[in-house]
């Protein structure tokens, strides 16, 4: 079994999970699909009293999606 990883349309953005040699067209826009870039894993406070109010960096993974 191969492992997958996520894709997404260079035209409209839609995000797939495929396997690397089943990637050809995208189904949506017949454009290239590119390899989307994973979300940095989150190193801030994960409390509801340390939530990430003041912090002024992008979305991070929290590592609650899987």
């Amino acid at each position: 079994m191969t492992a997958t990883k996520t894709y997404k349309c260079q035209t409209c953005g839609r995000e797939v999970e495929r396997a690397p040699e089943d990637i050809d067209r995208s189904d949506c826009c017949q454009a290239l699909w590119i390899e989307s870039e994973p979300l940095p894993v989150c190193t801030g406070p994960g409390s509801a009293e340390h939530t990430r109010f003041d912090a002024e960096d992008e979305p991070c993974d929290d590592g609650r999606g899987g």
